[in-house]
Order: structure tokens, then sequence, then C-alpha cells
């Protein structure tokens, strides 16, 4: 039963070969595959090295991981199976809540949910009537705090 391992931070520079030869001090290397970027065909600094056993594995992982080759550390672990089913993404929302759904029934369940600000303070400004505000240069310019419109429209 053959194994793989990522391997990872590899210099651009690494070929398929020093690879195999750094892995083989831990056991049989079945196969080296390099990636390389399709366009240009330059290595994208990581590999799947497959080695003939998951003891031999095992102690690629002990013995190589977090080892300097050719000036990069490299990381050594399991490589994941592509094929297995990865969870569904959810993209970021929230399942929908029954309290909300039923507050914003109209908007069809959209997740929109109610945001509460920080409350209002009725209380003057302490700073004795002057707001300070910075300018887009980094100055600090004062200038005197404008009333609070209170109530419906100005007549």
């Amino acid at each position: 039963m053959a194994t793989k391992l990522y391997v990872g931070n590899l210099a651009y520079a690494t070929t398929e070969a020093e690879l195999r030869q750094v892995f083989a001090q831990a056991g049989a290397v079945v196969a080296v595959h390099l990636v390389t970027d399709p366009a240009g065909g330059q290595a994208k600094g990581f590999a799947f090295v497959t080695m003939r056993s998951p003891a031999e594995a095992q102690a690629a992982i002990h013995k190589l991981h977090r080892t300097r080759l050719a000036g990069r550390t490299l990381t050594v672990n399991w490589a994941q199976d592509q094929g297995s089913p990865k969870p569904p993404r959810s993209g970021g929302q929230p399942a929908a809540e029954p309290a909300y759904q039923s507050r914003f029934g109209a908007f069809g369940g959209s997740g929109i949910t109610p945001v509460k600000g920080p409350p209002r303070s009725r209380k003057p400004k302490a700073s004795g009537g002057y707001q300070s505000r910075y300018t887009a240069h980094g100055e600090q310019t004062a200038r005197p705090a404008q009333p609070r419109r209170r109530g419906g429209r100005s007549r």
C-alpha cells in the first residue's frame, strides 16, 4: 500500500532527483511529483512524494519535517485525498434563525439581520463645546460644536 506525502516550502530550483535522494533516507520512494506551473513550467514550491508503506511515510515525516533543503525549511505532512468529499460551504452567511424569518418575512428570508448600534448619549460633549478633528495632513483643528436639532422639521 503506497502512501502520499505533501512536501512544501521547496526552493524553485529543487529537482525531482534531489527529492528522491532526500526521501530515500527514510525508506523506499515509489514516485515523486514536483508541481509546476502549466503556463511557464516553473516549479510552484511544493511536491508530492509517494512512499512504499505507511511506516516509511511516517518515518519520512518524523525525519524530514522542519529540516533544511537548499536553504529552505521543509514542511512534510500527509497529503490530503482530492477525491474525498468536502463539507458544503455556507458562503459566509449563518443559517437563518426563526426569529429573523418572522421579522423579515417580507424580504423572503434573505438573511438580513438587524444591527443595533451603540446607545446614543444625550449628554453634552466634554470638550468644552469644541469638537476636535484631524485634517488630511494630520494637523489637529478645533471648531465650535454644532448644536443638535431636536424634533421634526425646522421652520
